[in-house]
C-alpha cells in the first residue's frame, strides 16, 4: 500500500468515527434566558426533552424555569442550558419505542407539575428517586396539565406517546378537581363520587373503554347537553342504559331486568351524543 492510499484510508476511518458524534450533537439544543426573560428556542420536541447540562448559575427547574411544548424549548429567569431532544438515558431497563422519560421532583414537599408533549399519553413511574414514597393518586399522577408530584416524591416517568387510541386514564389526586374536562362531554371514574383514575371524552365519541378500564367504571360525570349510553359488552353489545345526568355511584343503577345486579364495574363500551 502506498503512503498516499494509507493517508486516504486513515482519513476515511476518521470520518466514519466522527459521524456518530455529529449526529449526537444534532440531538441537542442550547437555550438561554437573556436578562432574566423568557426565551423560546424552536426544536422538534415530539420525542421529549431532558436537561443535559446547566450552563447558568440560576437554577434550571423543569416546569418553573424551563419546559417545552409543540413549538420548542423555553427557558426563563436566567436559566441557560443544553437540552437533549428525545430520550438519551442510561443503559438497562428503560423506555421502549414511542416513549420518552421525564424526571419530576416535588421540592420542599410542594405539589408541582412537569409538562409532557401530549397529556393524553400514558404515564408510568419508571424509577423512584426519593426517600419519600411515590404512590399514584396520592403523591403522583397525571392529568390534563401533565405529570404532578407532591409531598417530596421525586421520580423518573416513562411517557408513551399518544397514538390516536382512546385517551389514557388520568388521576388529579385526592381533593383535586379533574382537569381539562370537556365543555360538552363526559368523564368516567374508577371510583364512586367522581374520584380516582378517570378519562374524559367529548360529545360525538363512540369507543370501547381504554386499557385498564374495562368493567372498572364506578361513576360518570356529565358536562353540557349530552346523552351517554353505556354497554355491558365491547363494541356496543349486550345490555345498555342511557343517562343525561351525572351518576355519582353506579351501584344505584340496576342492570336492565336484573334487579339483583347493578352497573358498577360493568361498562365495556360507550357512546356520547
Amino acid at each position: 500500500m502506498t503512503v498516499r492510499w494509507m493517508y486516504v484510508l486513515i482519513a476515511a476511518v476518521l470520518f466514519v468515527l466522527a459521524v456518530p458524534e455529529r449526529c449526537a450533537a444534532q440531538n441537542t439544543i442550547t437555550c438561554a434566558s437573556s436578562d432574566g426573560g423568557r426565551q423560546y428556542c424552536p426544536a422538534d420536541t415530539r420525542g421529549g426533552v431532558t436537561l443535559a447540562r446547566q450552563n447558568s448559575q440560576s437554577p434550571c427547574v423543569q416546569g418553573q424555569t424551563w419546559g417545552f411544548d409543540g413549538r420548542g424549548v423555553w427557558v426563563d429567569r436566567g436559566c441557560r442550558a443544553v437540552f437533549q431532544l428525545g430520550y438519551s438515558g442510561p443503559t438497562g431497563p428503560g423506555p421502549g419505542p414511542g416513549t420518552y422519560v421525564v424526571t419530576c421532583e416535588s421540592n420542599k414537599n410542594h405539589r408541582r407539575y412537569c409538562e409532557i408533549n401530549d397529556p393524553r399519553s400514558q404515564v408510568d413511574m419508571l424509577q423512584q428517586l426519593s426517600g419519600n414514597p411515590c404512590t399514584r393518586g396520592v403523591t403522583w399522577g397525571n392529568d390534563g396539565y401533565g405529570i404532578w408530584v407532591d409531598r417530596g416524591c421525586r421520580a423518573r416517568f416513562t411517557v408513551t406517546v399518544y397514538g390516536g387510541t382512546p385517551a389514557w386514564w388520568w388521576n388529579s389526586g385526592r381533593h383535586h378537581r379533574p382537569t381539562d374536562q370537556p365543555r360538552i362531554g363526559a368523564c368516567f371514574f374508577r371510583d364512586a363520587h367522581f374520584a380516582g383514575d378517570y378519562f374524559c371524552q367529548e360529545k360525538g365519541t363512540s369507543l370501547n373503554v381504554p386499557p385498564g378500564f374495562n368493567d372498572q367504571v364506578s361513576s360518570i360525570q356529565i358536562y353540557g347537553n349530552v346523552t351517554v349510553t353505556f354497554y355491558n359488552d365491547a363494541n356496543f353489545g349486550g345490555t345498555n342504559a342511557s343517562t343525561r345526568k351525572s351518576i355519582s355511584d353506579l351501584r344505584s343503577w340496576s342492570l336492565g331486568p336484573y334487579t339483583n345486579k347493578n352497573w358498577n364495574n360493568r361498562i365495556s363500551s360507550i357512546r356520547i351524543y
